[in-house]
Formats: C-alpha cells, sequence, structure tokens
C-alpha cells in the first residue's frame, strides 16, 4: 500500500499489477477532462463509421499483430469509435471494462479491475513517473496533434518503458510520429461532401463597421452559424 495517498494513481499499486490482463491494458490518453468522457461513451457504442467500412479490417490484423499504428482522418469519420473494437481485439474479450481518471474523478478500489483506462495527458504522466504502466500496456493517443509539455512527456516515457502506441488524429503530417513512435503502419481515410460546404464570402471593410447592424440583423434572420476571420 501507499503510504501518501495520491488520489489520482490506483490506491493499492500491487493490487493493480496484479489484476492487470496478461495482454496489458489498454491506456487511453485524451487531451483534456472532456475528451475523457466523450472517449468514455464511445467505446460503449457499436455504430458503422466511414472508417470502418474502409479499413476496419486493417484496423483489426494490425491491432491483433501486436503492431502500433497510426490513423489520420476526418472529424465524424469514426477514430473514437474505432478504440472500442482495437481494444476488444487486443484484450482478447468484448468485455470492457472501463474507467475515467483525471481532475474530476479520482481513482478508487475498483481501478484494478479496469482493463481500459481513460486519463488525461497530466494523469498519465504521474502514472508513468510511478510505474503504473509498463511494457505490456497499450498506449492509444487520442488526438495527438493537440502538443503539449505533457504530452511530448508522455510520449517519451511511453517509448522508455517499451509501450505500443497507437495513435489517432484528424489533421496531423503523420510523418514525423509514425517514425518517432515506429509505426508499422498509417491508415488514412478522407471523407468530403461538397452538399456540406460552407459557403464563403470575402468582403473587404473595416473590422468596426463590417459588424454592423445590417450583418447582425441578416445573421439573426438567417438563423444559423457564421464563422468570421478578421485581421
Amino acid at each position: 500500500m501507499r503510504h501518501v495517498r495520491d488520489h489520482y494513481l490506483p490506491p493499492d499499486r500491487e493490487a493493480f499489477a496484479a489484476a492487470g490482463p496478461s495482454t496489458g491494458r489498454i491506456v487511453v490518453i485524451a487531451p483534456t477532462r472532456a475528451a475523457c468522457e466523450t472517449i468514455e461513451l464511445a467505446v460503449r457504442l457499436h455504430l458503422d463509421t466511414l472508417l470502418q467500412r474502409e479499413h476496419g479490417d486493417e484496423i483489426l490484423q494490425l491491432a491483433g499483430e501486436g503492431k502500433g499504428f497510426g490513423i489520420v482522418a476526418g472529424t465524424g469519420t469514426g477514430k473514437t469509435l474505432a478504440i472500442r473494437p482495437i481494444a476488444e481485439t487486443i484484450l482478447r474479450t468484448t468485455d470492457l471494462r472501463v474507467g475515467v481518471v483525471n481532475r474530476e474523478r479520482e481513482a478508487t478500489p475498483e481501478t484494478p479491475s479496469w482493463n481500459v483506462v481513460i486519463v488525461t495527458t497530466g494523469i498519465a504522466r504521474r502514472w508513468f513517473q510511478d510505474g503504473d504502466i509498463s511494457a505490456r500496456d497499450t498506449l492509444v493517443v487520442d488526438e495527438i496533434h493537440q502538443t503539449s509539455a505533457e504530452l511530448e512527456l508522455c510520449l517519451a516515457l511511453g517509448k522508455r518503458v517499451g509501450a505500443r502506441f497507437i495513435w489517432l488524429s484528424a489533421t496531423v503530417d503523420p510523418t514525423f510520429y509514425a517514425r518517432y513512435l515506429g509505426s508499422a503502419a498509417v491508415l488514412e481515410t478522407h471523407a468530403f461532401d461538397p452538399e456540406k460546404a460552407a459557403q464563403v464570402t470575402i468582403v473587404h471593410r473595416k473590422p468596426l463597421d463590417f459588424l454592423d447592424e445590417t450583418f447582425l440583423r441578416e445573421v439573426q434572420k438567417e438563423r444559423r452559424g457564421v464563422g468570421v476571420f478578421l485581421p
């Protein structure tokens, strides 16, 4: 047992290590606390996605072979939803016991029973420092392009312990991360619906004149979102 209680670490380190599955745990590193909640919900869903249709077999093959890989796919194509089949394949079970640890949700005595743990970058770093993440574990890094000092440290610590990386992003150039994390493959999905394309109007006016009463009335009348880019 720990002599000093850190509420964001498993309360019983020995129990946590002993309860880990032979395949290792899935540790999902999320960029924000809100993302933790989204991922937790997504892992419980079974939905058909564009990513699954285009790369489903490849994803499961890479996951089952123990290889690290990256997924670069646009928002709404199913990156986050792919975490569930990836986890089921690696853990060799559909019984996913999912838990979240972040600033709002502490580790509990039930934490050792989780085989999928979702944490923010800061919590992941503390787990690395305490030895709670090992080479058996698989690190799933969501939105890897949202770089921070904590995330970069987690990547380095994950490499040091020898964990496998599966990383997800909508916008990143995959070249660097594929090389840095030793990825066996990078799967890419591109989706574009011309019917959803936004209309762009360029108006050459001074910023203070642009947001005048006429413009605001039009926005209110059309009842839709408007993006305004000012110098």
